[in-house]
């Protein structure tokens, strides 16, 4: 079950770093977020909503991209208009797909959850599990709390463990807790060719988006593709969604190499703005516990070379 192995590769990380979390115990007490780089192979993929056209997502897959987050929902009421597109064509293709929804702090939580999970319909094997886009307050001042109950309603509807998509500043600006998060596997933003600064209640990154000036083929006109990363090998990613080493392509509606695709600026000192929603114009068990000690072992060596970083340097 997805969200059994995935609490393992927190505990597991968490047991590695001797048990805390960054900037407790042997990193000491810290101000800024912690970089943290990726434990060994990586597997490329991209982001995307109805920001970046019609997609040719055979190209894509031809280029290198091996997953992809696709932008499902807003609000309570915006469905983005490319999502069904994208999701049939990107399965056919056969990419690792994922929905994502656009977090609105000010609106109802638990009706923006079953809004994300009607729209985006319930992952199945092979799918990347639901992910909450967390990169505004909406003037909200405890943003935590709706946070917890979207998570935890996404998680009652689909039984996995979300996703969480924000960056180290954002979730130092909205004033994010220390703890309690880093169940969820974390994708991390930040636009850097170095190691991706880590918002403080994770350990360790499984996602992390370091681009958002891409080109990739399939992708016409677009030199603004977000580009993202998994923390792992291809095989490490499939046993992730519970594919089984391949991905079931071509579904319904609802080389991890990385080819020829080119990154632009790092990261400039806000979110990627069509990332965001319309308000800105826009398996077995055996195989995943050995997959575990070689995490832990890439995690030790990857904390000895991290170092700290400017948030969004």
């Amino acid at each position: 079950m997805k969200s059994r192995t995935w609490l393992c590769l927190a505990l597991a990380w968490a047991g590695c770093a001797g048990g805390g979390h960054a900037g407790a115990g042997a990193f000491g007490a810290i101000d800024d977020a912690l970089a943290v780089c990726a434990a060994g192979d990586v597997v490329h993929g991209i982001d995307v909503s109805h920001y970046d056209g019609t997609i040719d997502w055979a190209q894509v897959k031809a280029s290198g991209i091996d997953f992809a987050f696709m932008k499902a929902s807003e609000g309570l009421t915006f469905v983005d208009p490319m999502f069904a597109a994208n999701w049939k064509a990107a399965g056919d293709a056969g990419l690792i797909r994922g929905g994502y929804h656009f977090f609105r702090p000010e609106d109802d939580p638990v009706m923006q959850a079953d809004f994300f999970v009607a729209t985006a319909g319930m992952p199945q094997p092979g799918d990347l599990p639901l992910t909450i886009d967390l990169e505004v307050t909406d003037s909200v001042t405890d943003v935590a709390t709706p946070l917890s109950q979207f998570l935890a309603r996404v998680q009652e509807q689909t039984g996995l463990v979300p996703i969480v998509y924000t960056s180290a500043r954002f979730w130092t600006e909205m004033n994010g807790p220390a703890t309690g998060y880093d169940q969820y596997p974390l994708w991390d933003a930040q636009w850097t060719t170095a190691c991706p600064n880590m918002p403080e209640p994770w350990p360790v990154w499984a996602f992390w988006q370091n681009a958002s000036t891409g080109t990739v083929p399939g992708i016409s006109g677009m030199a603004n593709v977000d580009l993202d990363q998994f923390n792992g090998s291809l095989a490490a990613l499939q046993a992730f969604v519970g594919a089984g080493g391949a991905v079931d392509g071509g579904s319904d509606d609802g080389g991890a190499d990385g080819g020829p695709v080119t990154v632009g600026d790092d990261m400039g000192p806000t979110i990627a703005p069509h990332h965001k929603g319309c308000t800105m114009g826009g398996a077995d068990d055996a195989r995943q516990d050995a997959g575990l000690a070689v995490l832990c072992a890439m995690f030790v060596a990857a904390l000895a070379l991290g170092r700290r970083v400017e948030l969004f340097s």
